[in-house]
């Protein structure tokens, strides 16, 4: 199997825009490690800025 994370990062309810991004990050082996760089990714925003994440089975 293989996993893709993928991430939503927008402006929070503080910001003075709305701006957003998205990025899929594929080829992950297990859920597990997927799991490992969706932890460490939700770390990165602060400030005003805010972050989704979630692990999907693409294979």
């Amino acid at each position: 199997m293989e996993w893709a994370l993928l991430v939503f990062f927008f402006a929070g309810p503080m910001a003075n825009g709305d701006d957003q991004a998205a990025a899929v990050v594929s080829g992950f082996n297990t859920a597990a490690l997927c799991e490992t760089a969706k932890t460490q990714v939700l770390r990165l925003p602060s400030g005003f800025k805010d972050a989704r994440a979630v692990c999907v089975r693409v294979k």
